[in-house]
């Protein structure tokens, strides 16, 4: 008998990792960043943060961490201006349905003034594996 198939996983919105590389002062950054967000491990010279609380909702989770960098002291916000690279990277799974995941046109406006550029990370659907 042949065995049944996996369904795949639903497609959808996964999370959003606050990316950093370099910059002077980074340690500031990272030091308090860390105080408010999920430090993540990552190779010398780069910071990953994810929220705390964990939210299905993309908008929301976006508008959290721009909030975080919004409230940062004067000498981390330098650190955050000096990085090269302040990136917002959006987790999404791959699935076999189409999956719609608008973000609010202010919400692009604060990052982009931040500083900060949005990427996206799609993951492999895990349902079709042998």
């Amino acid at each position: 008998m042949r065995p049944k198939a996996k369904s795949p996983a639903p497609s959808g919105f996964l999370n959003v990792d606050l990316e950093i590389t370099g910059g002077a002062g980074r340690d500031v950054l990272v030091d308090e960043l860390a105080l408010v967000l999920l430090r993540m491990n990552r190779p010398n010279g780069k910071a990953g943060f994810e929220t705390l609380a964990m939210t299905r909702k993309l908008n929301a989770t976006l508008r959290a961490l721009v909030s975080t960098i919004e409230k940062l002291s004067p000498k981390a916000r330098r650190a955050w201006r000096s990085a090269r690279r302040r990136e917002f990277n959006i987790g999404i799974q791959a699935g076999a349905e189409v999956e719609e995941l608008p973000i609010d046109q202010k919400t692009v406006e604060r990052i982009a003034k931040l500083g900060g550029r949005i990427a996206i990370t799609v993951y492999p659907s895990r349902g079709n594996s042998r």
